[in-house]
């Protein structure tokens, strides 16, 4: 395998831990364990972190170690405005654009989810459906913003995810309202529950974050 692919394959797979939280938040790791955790020598795992440093998602401590970026309301909140602010205007705007066969898809995968609801296989799918309303939208600029917080919603949502299933289950209803709404090809409709879906969802990782002392709030 070629250095560039090494250091591209360090770089997904550490970036993954982070994301998953295997790494946690606010959590000191160092390069030996990073050698411990991946297939690669030390120049790729180098390479990754440096470029996860300049994502924010890491900062290097010479002699130290490496600092896991911690996760706080503040950037909760960041967060979920974005989202607020592009996820129902996609479905409003290019709702259209949207594959029906995708939608049933979608549609079929959170009908005939088996219970209870295994939490990993439903953050995956929570991440695709998502991703599929904000893949319709044609602006790279809209696009480059809102992937800055895929990572760092990834990992609230996991840090937050023992809330338990009730709340797992409710995301799939809260789903399914915006999909019929997008399959009768009622896009204010559809925007509207996104709307109401992300504020939920913001609002009960609030408070369980804060009930469980799980991050700061700054």
């Amino acid at each position: 395998m070629s250095t560039s692919s090494l250091k591209q394959q360090a770089y997904i797979l550490i970036k993954q831990k982070i994301a998953d939280c295997d790494y946690a938040p606010d959590s000191m790791i160092t390069e030996e364990k990073l050698q411990k955790d991946i297939p690669a020598s030390r120049t790729p795992i180098r390479d990754a972190i440096s470029r996860l440093e300049h994502e924010g998602l890491v900062t290097i401590h010479p002699k130290r170690g490496i600092h896991i970026s911690a996760l706080t309301i503040s950037e909760m909140n960041m967060i979920y405005e974005t989202r607020l602010m592009f996820e129902p205007y996609s479905i409003q705007k290019y709702g259209n654009t949207f594959s029906s066969e995708r939608l049933y898809d979608f549609y079929q995968r959170h009908t005939d989810v088996a219970t209870p609801i295994e939490q990993r296989e439903a953050f995956n799918l929570d991440d695709e459906f998502h991703d599929f309303i904000m893949d319709a939208l044609p602006n790279i600029y809209i696009q480059q913003c809102y992937n800055i917080t895929r990572i760092q919603n990834r990992r609230f949502r996991i840090l937050s995810g023992v809330c338990g299933q009730q709340r797992l289950v409710e995301t799939y209803r809260e789903h399914l309202d915006i999909i019929k709404a997008c399959l009768q090809k009622d896009w204010d409709a559809g925007a509207n529950a996104m709307y109401k879906h992300l504020m939920k969802s913001k609002n009960t990782t609030f408070e369980y974050l804060i009930k469980e002392k799980l991050i700061p709030v700054c």
